[in-house]
């Protein structure tokens, strides 16, 4: 669980897979929440975990570093730290 919070191959695929997800036409974040979740469980997010996720962007790219104030900036991070929690999470790395 620790490598996969803290590899550069893990941090380098959760943004490539973040700006793959931003890059996706006619979606808002809830249909990118939706996506992504489908990517990693092949399932659709719970309400409760679709509303948490949203709340989770909102969250990160509020507190984004000082050098990042820029919003799409902040925005983009907290798309790659929620990439990167949903290949940290216990339901991606183990097979039900």
């Amino acid at each position: 669980a620790l490598y996969v919070m803290n590899s550069p191959f893990v941090q380098t695929q959760s943004k490539a897979w973040a700006e793959r997800l931003g890059a996706l036409p006619n979606l808002d974040d809830a249909g990118r929440i939706r996506r992504a979740f489908l990517e990693a469980f092949s399932r659709e997010p719970s309400d409760m975990e679709l509303k948490r996720s949203n709340a989770f962007l909102d969250d990160f790219a509020k507190s984004a570093p000082a050098k990042d104030s820029d919003a799409v900036a902040a925005r983009k991070l907290a798309w790659q730290a929620f990439c990167q929690a949903l290949i940290a999470s216990a339901e991606f790395r183990y097979l039900n």
